[in-house]
Formats: C-alpha cells, structure tokens, sequence
C-alpha cells in the first residue's frame, strides 16, 4: 500500500521484492513516479517523500524463462484531486475503447485511430502509440500507433498503454 511519509524508494523496494517473490528472474525497468513526477515518462524512484493526494504510478517489467512481463498500476494517497480522478477516469473509458477494438483482423493503425480520437475528443495530449507486443523484449511489433498498419492476430501478447504525459 502507498501512504503519506514513504519514500519513492521505499515502494521500489517493495516492487523488488515482490517480484522475485514471485518467481522473476530478474527485471528490465522500473518506474516509481510519484506526484508532479507521475506525468513523466519512463522516470526511476527518487527519495521523494508521498504526501496525501499524490498519484502513484508504478510499473516493473519483470523477467522469467526469457519473457518479459510488463505490469503498471496507479495509486492516490488519500483522496485524489478532482482532475486526478477526471484524467483516470477518462484513461479507464481509453483503455475499454482500445481493448474492446483490439480483436484479430482489426488493423493496428485503425485501433490507434479510435483511441487518438477518443483522446482528441476528452482534450488530452496525443502520445506515439497505445499498444505494443511484449516477449522475448520490452516493446515487440507491431506496434498501434500513426506509423504502423499491420494485422492483429490471435495469440498475440500484448501491452496497452493509453497514458497521458506532461511534456
């Protein structure tokens, strides 16, 4: 659990054990951003200290056998802000629409499509892609985005991130 007074590198090492715990061999990435920093792509854990309404946004991507798996969640301290709960809900409503239009046959430009209209449609800044493929590496093809048109096929495993970053 996130509670006010715990340290971004107090919910690494929580994440770190958690997945070796679990059996990971090893993991690949680590995000821990907490904050005015949970906006931010790709950032590690610092020794920010959480205060009550901070967002929580963490993501391991561990290791067994070769494959990689991939595992993001989001936390508030507390009660989240009105925007904060506006910009999760809107994400929750992106991540049924992607969902919901990834399905074989469908073409990855046209799944990135829907979703880059949905988030032209609730304001919020475009990012590059909303799924990838995830295996042997972190981010696989195909991927959905504007410069990709390939074919979803069954037993395809993937990722979806319909994330929303402060540039």
């Amino acid at each position: 659990s996130v509670r006010a007074g715990s340290s971004e590198m107090d919910i690494a090492a929580a994440l770190t054990r958690s997945v070796y715990t679990q059996g990971a061999q090893q993991f690949k990435l680590m995000i821990v951003a907490t904050g005015e920093r949970s906006q931010l792509p790709n950032t590690g854990p610092t020794e920010r200290v959480l205060v009550p309404g901070d967002v929580c946004r963490v993501e391991i991507f561990s290791v067994i056998d070769g494959y990689h798996a991939g595992v993001c969640r989001t936390a508030v301290v507390g009660e989240p802000s009105p925007d904060a709960e506006r910009v999760y809900a809107n994400l929750a409503e992106c991540k049924h629409l992607v969902r919901d239009a990834i399905r074989p046959g469908a073409s990855t430009r046209s799944v990135y499509d829907t979703f880059i209209s949905k988030f032209a449609e609730l304001g919020l800044p475009p990012i590059g892609f909303v799924a990838h493929s995830i295996g042997v590496n972190l981010h696989e093809s195909p991927y959905f985005g504007p410069h990709s048109d390939q074919p979803v096929e069954a037993g395809m495993v993937l990722g979806m991130e319909p994330l929303v970053y402060r540039s």
